[in-house]
């Protein structure tokens, strides 16, 4: 649930600077200056590469170098939590959130973020204050992304009530939010209303194309017990093509030896 928000601003400029770095960070771009700013948040990115290609070190460096650049960037703090927090120092990515709050208290991808470590370390309800927050924030591009979060951490509480109004509000915003979609989902198949489970799941199944092989199936058994046997057959084919190997294939397999083509 930690988004990379703000770091993704930076891809576009990867390119254009590539051919204008050295070990001391970014100093230009198309042979002009950029400022401390720039090229801090361009040593963020860099940081982040190196996070997902597990140089751990190299990434460190970057985020050093954009501390000394920005210092005072609320963004350069979330980075380093984010940091932390893949390298299990909770105690430090703790220590970088709250940096970064205080240098931007209206954050949103802090919030955000924030919300999302709290949530991991077991503090769900302190959570829901932080996700509630970046929602709320009119400049924040995905609310419905940090409801969402909300709704999942609800659920951890355990309060599905809770939980239910997150996901609706998140579903508010964005018709096709897919946790939101298959949670609701979800509550509703477990719950026996297998028309509102078919609508939902259905609705995700069709706005994501990399729903995993619990959710094809879910969808399937939804949509196969209100009749709704083409979609039923549309899922199955899609679970056989993307996941041949899985137990929900071999599930699917079973029900149509069952019943029939």
């Amino acid at each position: 649930m930690i988004t990379r928000g703000v770091l993704f601003v930076w891809l576009g400029l990867l390119v254009a600077l590539a051919g204008c770095t050295s070990p001391g960070g970014v100093s230009k771009i198309g042979g002009k200056k950029v400022s401390p700013r720039l090229a801090a948040h361009f040593n963020i990115e860099m940081a982040y590469r190196y996070m997902q290609a597990g140089s751990m070190d190299l990434a460190q460096r970057k985020l050093a170098l954009a501390r000394r650049e920005a210092p005072q960037d609320p963004v350069v703090y979330n980075a380093l939590a984010f940091y932390y927090t893949q390298i299990g120092k909770y105690a430090r990515a703790e220590h970088e959130f709250r940096q970064a709050l205080s240098l931007g208290p209206d954050n949103p991808d802090t919030l955000n973020n924030y919300g999302t470590f709290l949530c991991r370390r077991g503090e769900y309800r302190v959570s829901l204050k932080y996700f509630s927050r970046a929602a709320a924030n009119l400049n924040y591009a995905t609310p419905d992304s940090a409801l969402a979060n909300a709704g999942t951490c609800a659920l951890k509480i355990p309060n599905k009530k809770i939980a239910r109004r997150y996901f609706e509000q998140a579903l508010a915003i964005n018709p096709n939010q897919p946790e939101a979609l298959w949670q609701l989902g979800l509550m509703a198949f477990e719950k026996g209303d297998y028309s509102s489970a078919n609508n939902r799941l259905g609705r995700l199944v069709s706005s994501d194309r990399n729903v995993s092989p619990r959710v094809l199936w879910v969808a399937i058994e939804a949509a196969w017990t209100v009749g709704d046997q083409v979609n039923a057959k549309r899922y199955g084919r899609r679970l056989l093509k993307k996941f041949p190997g899985s137990r929900e294939a071999r599930k699917f397999i079973h029900l149509i030896s069952r019943t029939g083509p």
